[in-house]
């Protein structure tokens, strides 16, 4: 079954945007494909050092094409790759933090890995990402996983430096948030 949830959008408050694209949202969570829904977007940030200072990532869209939520990394100029020095910072603070931002709100959800993991990876990442079944394009919770290979070396000291840049290969993920089980007030 297709709908087409563009017709019933357009020129609409804000509640009806909301509402298709929990509709479109539902309908691919119940294997239906889903087509002309709206297009929200998320930014993505990122911090290797122990300031925490975080610069721009890129950004995670819903894809309309394809019915799935996609990273798209920064290039040129703008470019998320660390360069050697920044890998290095990363690996002597340990850790790396990934922030993605509701938009609208300063809201966000982080997560936070081994910098080693990250770099054992090879920059290879997922983002497992939660939505709400009542609000648009407020995500609820983040997993971030490095993909690194089971081949890969078990410590970042028998790595070498990389030659240049490498770009972040990046996959994500959706579920729609489960409600809990009601409880009975016992006495």
């Amino acid at each position: 079954m297709m709908l087409n949830l563009k017709t019933c959008c357009v020129d609409t408050l804000y509640s009806s945007t909301m509402l298709a694209f929990l509709i479109s949202i539902s309908a691919l969570a119940l294997g239906n494909v889903v087509v002309q829904a709206s297009s929200p977007s998320w930014t993505i940030y990122h911090s290797w050092n122990a300031d925490q200072e975080f610069s721009r990532r890129g950004e995670l869209t819903w894809s309309e094409e394809e019915g799935a939520l996609q990273v798209t990394n920064d290039d040129g100029e703008e470019s998320s790759a660390l360069s050697n020095e920044n890998i290095q910072a990363m690996l002597d603070y340990g850790w790396y933090h990934v922030k993605i931002e509701n938009p609208g709100t300063n809201d966000f959800v982080l997560a936070t890995v081994p910098a080693c993991n990250l770099r054992r990876a090879n920059f290879k990442d997922e983002f497992q990402v939660t939505l709400p079944r009542t609000q648009e394009a407020q995500i609820t919770s983040l997993a971030y996983l490095p993909l690194a290979s089971p081949l890969a070396p078990k410590s970042c000291d028998e790595m070498g430096e990389l030659e240049s840049p490498k770009p972040f290969i990046s996959k994500v993920s959706l579920t729609l948030d489960t409600p809990g089980m009601i409880m009975k007030a016992v006495l």
